[in-house]
């Protein structure tokens, strides 16, 4: 566990020096991206993800290769095809168990339109096909981040109506009146349904506006939520002490279970 600490600071420092913050990056902004990368950002991210690609087999060599590791995830916490698509289950947890569903391919947005790239999968559905997804999947996002580094577009970093919300389009001195002015975004009238791949799964965000400020109805949907209620049919049967290699393959942020 500590060991993957060890290779995640380095990109830690990524997102810092883009974004002010190590763990909550509040990096987009609506329209747009809250600053620019340095000249040699993506240079310096592609050394740093081919380092890490040499060291993955050492986190491997823990996990997978592991034959105590092997032991307590092996035909522990089995989640089958159908019980799983039932759930709604998204992402690495829906793929473990045989269904190759990634957004990024079936409904592409941004640059993944045209990307190639693998979406691994695995069929026996237990906590070390849920492992052994997620190992794969950091060698297919290495793949796409040196693919990205090459191929993003020049062009503003804000579009349409946001280009004022920029840091270099605020006034020196900014009152709390125009602060909202600056910020405030004027919904126009229409619904709205948007979705895409995260590294859990599916985040999905339905929007409805009447017009204005304020939209009139807003639902977020994040991987989470839904993951976590594949405990109700991982649990029964267990072993209490299997507890804890269940929950940890289904990788759950507990902050987007909270309603």
């Amino acid at each position: 566990f500590l060991w993957s600490f060890r290779e995640r600071e380095a990109f830690i420092e990524f997102f810092e020096e883009i974004s002010g913050g190590r763990i909550h990056y509040y990096y987009s902004r609506p329209g747009g991206l809250k600053r620019d990368v340095s000249p040699d950002f993506l240079l310096r991210l592609t050394a740093a993800v081919g380092k890490f690609l040499d060291k993955l087999h050492e986190i491997e060599e823990l996990t997978t290769k592991n034959i105590i590791f092997q032991k307590r995830t092996k035909d522990i916490g089995i989640l089958p095809k159908d019980r799983a698509i039932e759930l709604g289950v998204t992402g690495p947890v829906l793929r473990a168990s045989g269904v190759a569903e990634d957004i990024r391919r079936s409904d592409p947005f941004l640059l993944y339109k045209g990307m190639d790239f693998p979406v691994i999968t695995r069929e026996e559905g237990d906590c070390f096909a849920r492992t052994e997804v997620r190992i794969e999947e950091m060698r297919a996002s290495a793949a796409l981040v040196k693919k990205f580094a090459v191929s993003i577009p020049e062009g503003p970093l804000m579009a349409g109506p946001f280009v004022e919300t920029t840091p270099e389009k605020w006034p020196d001195s900014m009152s709390m009146a125009n602060m909202l002015k600056v910020f405030s975004i004027n919904i126009p009238a229409g619904e709205w349904f948007l979705r895409h791949e995260s590294p859990r799964g599916e985040i999905a965000m339905h929007l409805i506006s009447t017009g204005g400020l304020k939209p009139y109805r807003l639902r977020l949907k994040s991987p989470s939520f839904c993951n976590l209620y594949a405990l109700s049919s991982l649990i029964p049967g267990t072993k209490i002490a299997d507890m804890i290699s269940i929950l940890g393959s289904l990788d759950i942020v507990f902050g987007e279970v909270d309603r």
